[in-house]
């Protein structure tokens, strides 16, 4: 479902009026008192549209959406509660098919690249090539977005920033011959 605002509903009915309507004041006087209800209503929906998604929530908002999934701040940041939240949603709506993980990590931490291996019998590891900052909390929101019976057995991030590469890239880290490299390099972190 898509939502379209019109900024102008008392405009748009005069233009609208039948001929025999047209120009009498009465009528656009009873018209424009029924419109500008209809008008504010029109922009307190999209304010709320707006300002009561997840990713858009901050502060008391975020705390009501919280809230309204049975979870509390807890000294959490706003980032972390909207992953806890984020973790809550994919929890109760997951049927936990590898592409709905897929596209909830995409849309959760903006990862450019999701990689997932199963492992027999009843496991997989995801990798994830994303910059955004990770925690244990995202291994959270794959768990709960899994199948049941299906286990979580590594989570690794890789950091896009800079990657590993030989010494005639410039851009490279990792080997010690690269320029302002260091040595072995830092590629990725396993959240366990």
């Amino acid at each position: 479902m898509s939502y379209k605002y019109i900024d102008s509903h008392f405009a748009q009915a005069i233009e609208r009026v039948i001929e025999q309507h047209k120009d009498k004041p009465n009528f656009e006087n009873l018209l424009k008192v029924f419109l500008e209800r209809t008008q504010d209503q029109e922009d307190d929906l999209k304010n709320q549209a707006e300002n009561r998604t997840l990713s858009g929530a901050r502060g008391a908002q975020l705390d009501a959406i919280a809230r309204d999934l049975n979870l509390r701040r807890d000294g959490d940041s706003d980032s972390r509660l909207r992953i806890r939240c984020f973790s809550q949603i994919a929890q109760h709506y997951s049927s936990g098919r590898i592409e709905q993980i897929v596209s909830i990590l995409r849309l959760l931490v903006e990862a450019r690249e999701v990689r997932m291996t199963e492992i027999f019998p009843a496991k997989i590891t995801v990798e994830i090539r994303s910059d955004f900052p990770f925690d244990s909390s995202i291994r959270q929101v794959i768990e709960r977005a899994l199948a049941a019976g299906v286990g979580l057995d590594q989570v690794i991030v890789s950091v896009s920033i800079r990657y590993f590469g030989f010494s005639n890239d410039a851009q490279a880290s990792g080997f010690i011959l690269t320029p302002g490299s260091e040595d072995g390099g830092r590629f990725s972190i396993i959240l366990e």
